[in-house]
């Protein structure tokens, strides 16, 4: 679901003029599901698709999850001696600084090959990158000289000095303060649900096709009885609201859905399947 907007056709084909800016963040039960570390099938499929959208001239910024929630498959494997129920923020973090290694090295990997991403790079921000001016304007520098470089930036938290996004193990905020430091024409959140539902993991549970009043929706969270559905609709929504102000089309989309990134930036698709 996305906000209308004037748009410019790319090759005729796609609703994005030259140069635009994507965020697109990647959720880590696209990466990491099923009692499975990694998913290297999802995690191609996108660089694939980001190598294309690169290819024809469109800046692409990934926000990558995955670091902090793939510690919960692999600690009954590794760290049998340290599994419990429940971890603290410094634990948390202390895994992701393991992970995020692995992540980047799953990434590079994938890169090696492609026709345009010449190589990645990994960029470790807080709230107060984007709260500092200098921070802002040098975390920005780095960024536009990578993208001339054609090398994708990939973006996480910084959770050994940062907290905030632990909370809640998602990027959704961080990758909403990117799209609006860069001044993103797109912010893309590729999930693994299709929307927001009413009554979600119950026998009527009934799919929300447009949402009029946040606060409206908001009670479906509240009348939840799934912590985990709960979160996750959460998440989002805060995202949505802060983004009402602000020019910036906001997409979510199921990953498991058929060449679902085809249909968001195909132009005859996005106007069929995405614009409400």
């Amino acid at each position: 679901m996305c906000n209308k907007i004037n748009i410019l056709a790319l090759k005729n084909d796609f609703w994005l003029s030259y140069w635009d800016t994507i965020v697109v963040k990647v959720g880590s039960n696209i990466l990491a599901w099923n009692n499975n570390w990694v998913n290297l099938d999802n995690m191609k499929n996108i660089i694939d698709w980001i190598d294309y959208l690169i290819g024809i001239w469109l800046n692409v910024i990934l926000v990558s999850s995955w670091a902090v929630a793939v510690w919960k498959n692999v600690l009954k494997e590794k760290w049998k001696f340290i599994e419990k129920e429940n971890y603290s923020l410094t634990e948390k973090a202390s895994f992701a600084s393991i992970w995020q290694i692995k992540l980047l090295n799953f990434y590079s990997q994938l890169v090696k090959y492609k026709k345009n991403i010449i190589e990645v790079s990994q960029e470790l921000v807080n709230h107060k990158t984007f709260e500092i001016l200098e921070s802002k304007e040098n975390f920005l520098a780095v960024l536009n000289q990578n993208i001339s470089f054609w090398v994708l930036n990939i973006i996480n938290e910084n959770d050994t000095v940062s907290r905030e996004e632990l909370k809640f193990s998602d990027n959704d905020e961080l990758a909403w303060l990117v799209a609006k430091a860069t001044k993103a024409k797109v912010l893309v959140l590729l999930s693994n649900i299709d929307w927001i539902y009413k009554n979600y993991w119950k026998e009527n549970q009934e799919l929300i096709e447009e949402v009029r009043s946040i606060k409206e929706v908001r009670k479906y969270c509240e009348d939840s009885t799934s912590s985990y559905w709960t979160w996750w609709m959460t998440s989002k929504l805060n995202v949505m609201e802060k983004m009402i102000n602000f020019w910036i089309i906001w997409i979510l989309a199921n990953w498991w859905k058929k060449n679902i990134l085809q249909k968001i930036f195909t132009w005859e698709e996005c106007r069929k399947t995405v614009f409400r």
